[in-house]
């Protein structure tokens, strides 16, 4: 494991959850529950902050995480803890790995077609307290190295304005031909290679891994919340966001700027640490 973390690109900085603190680590359903209750709620709290936005004028909740679905769902802890409407439309997305969260805002898009003036939230986390791996077994070791908390709300300011699914196999075989090794950095740079990408493109991804570590889903909002924090997008760009995830699948989302973004960095998950 210490091998595994020398090369994986993640810095001294990234979180785990208190569960996983203790020796040996304590990947039981209820951590999990209160690693839910620890970081959904306050960034949800945030994001109503900032919008001045009631719960109860929130019309669709999309909460997605791959591997911890619990009953009640997390959706259904988020729209009791903030004693939404009941007739909210709430939804969980589980399973879908590290692409889940451009399928959510894909999700959030379609329905808003249908329920027109509707405000939509959509969280993306991956809860990490259940997925401890106490064997000796190399190959599942990698879980316990590269995998981060993370959790990022996302709300109407940018205009999505394209959404591709494709499968990963067909964009990304010849990338793959090579066998890779399933760590973080590798797995950006053969991907930059593939694609024809300079430092610049994938700098936001190299950031994200280093600073937090691989948060499965909600890792493309960190490297959107970097570039902003940057401030190397500018009103009428446009932002690819490529989620990669379970099955294979993929996921793009293109985002344009309908303002400009500034004093992005003395705020959000890049506070204090974007230099």
């Amino acid at each position: 494991m210490a091998k595994i973390l020398t090369s994986s690109g993640l810095g001294e900085e990234t979180y785990l959850p208190p569960a996983l603190h203790y020796i040996p680590p304590k990947p039981h359903q209820q951590e999990s529950i209160k690693e839910a209750e620890m970081v959904l709620p306050p960034i949800m709290e945030d994001l109503l902050s900032k919008t001045k936005i009631s719960p109860r004028d929130i019309d669709i909740l999309i909460v997605n995480c791959s591997g911890f679905c619990p009953s009640p769902s997390l959706s259904a802890i988020i729209t009791n803890k903030f004693s939404m409407r009941d007739d909210v439309k709430s939804f969980s997305l589980s399973g879908m790995g590290c692409s889940a969260g451009a399928i959510a805002i894909d999700m959030a898009q379609n329905l808003l077609k249908v329920h027109k003036n509707s405000y939509a939230v959509v969280l993306s986390t991956e809860i990490l307290s259940t997925g401890w791996y106490p064997g000796h077994e190399k190959s599942k070791l990698l879980l316990n190295c590269t995998f981060r908390m993370g959790v990022r709300e996302e709300d109407s300011e940018g205009k999505l304005g394209v959404t591709i699914h494709r499968d990963f196999l067909q964009i990304f075989g010849e990338t793959l031909k090579s066998n890779l090794t399933i760590l973080g950095s590798p797995v950006i740079r053969e991907m930059a290679k593939g694609l024809k990408l300079g430092e610049k493109e994938v700098e936001a991804a190299f950031m994200t891994l280093r600073r937090f570590g691989n948060q499965s889903s909600s890792s493309l909002w960190y490297e959107l919340a970097y570039l902003e924090a940057k401030e190397m997008v500018k009103k009428g760009d446009k932002v690819w966001l490529l989620g990669i995830g379970t099955g294979p699948k993929c996921c793009s989302l293109v985002w344009e700027c309908l303002r400009p973004i500034v004093g992005e960095s003395n705020t959000g998950p890049w506070a204090g640490s974007i230099n």
